[in-house]
């Protein structure tokens, strides 16, 4: 019994992504192919952060991985229900399942995020 358990507490461990503590690149693939292989409808949101290939030059690494963290931790606080994911260096993917992204739930968790558009690429 504690072996299949013990293989399940690894299988998670291989789709966190360590520098952040949200899933990785191979979790998300597997997730949207279980989501369309299902049939659910959802919302996908991308948070590109620009420009951490010039912090990581100009201030090192350990200054992006910080901000990095400070990213993913913000997300994660947006509200427990939404799975995050890290796919590439400074992206993340919010996956917001239909079924919860009813109106008081959906405007509720995004009153009061600050925005501001940046320049385009």
């Amino acid at each position: 019994a504690f072996t299949g358990i013990m293989l399940t507490v690894e299988k998670e461990d291989d789709r966190i992504d360590e520098a952040t503590g949200v899933y990785n690149r191979s979790a998300l693939r597997a997730d949207i192919a279980n989501y369309l292989r299902l049939n659910t409808h959802l919302y996908l949101l991308c948070v590109r952060v620009t420009n951490s290939d010039v912090l990581k030059r100009i201030a090192g690494a350990g200054a992006s991985d910080a901000m990095l963290r400070d990213v993913s931790a913000y997300l994660k606080g947006i509200h427990p229900v939404f799975d995050i994911y890290r796919p590439q260096s400074a992206t993340f993917f919010l996956v917001l399942p239909e079924r919860i992204m009813s109106g008081a739930f959906f405007s509720g968790c995004f009153r009061g995020i600050p925005y501001s558009p940046g320049e385009q690429d």
